[in-house]
């Protein structure tokens, strides 16, 4: 009567079904091909897929076994790298072979200067072989 007028409310856009990728028009739920452009609009069901890891207790026992006997982490660390498909297990692999290099690095180290080696390092000049 003399009252305020109602506010007009914008009416619902009713959904028709999806939009296609290729063109953007709006395509039904029930259709494999846009009949705009001819797109195939069919949903493809990605599997999940479960990432293979190695576990973290294992990684542990490698590295250490790498570092303690140094052939059995390039071993290890070769099989690894070479034959498993996996990123962690070739990462894993890297890892086992440059720890048994550096072990192999430190063991040359440390018999060269501590071990009774022939050559005199005393770093007077004079490298004397002892007998």
């Amino acid at each position: 009567m003399g009252g305020l007028p109602e506010p007009a409310t914008p009416p619902i856009a009713k959904v028709a079904g999806r939009t296609c990728a290729g063109c953007g028009c709006s395509i039904a739920w029930d259709v494999t091909a846009c009949p705009h452009c001819g797109r195939d609009c069919r949903f493809v069901s990605h599997q999940i897929t479960r990432s293979v890891r190695m576990g973290t207790g294992m990684k542990v026992l490698l590295f250490l076994a790498s570092f303690f006997i140094p052939i059995l982490g390039l071993i290890a660390g070769a099989y690894l790298y070479a034959y498993r498909k996996e990123d962690d297990y070739k990462r894993v692999g890297k890892i086992c072979i440059l720890i048994s290099l550096v072990a192999l690095a430190l063991l040359l180290v440390c018999s060269l200067f501590w071990a009774g080696s022939p050559i005199d390092w005393s770093g007077d000049g004079n490298q004397a072989i002892r007998l």
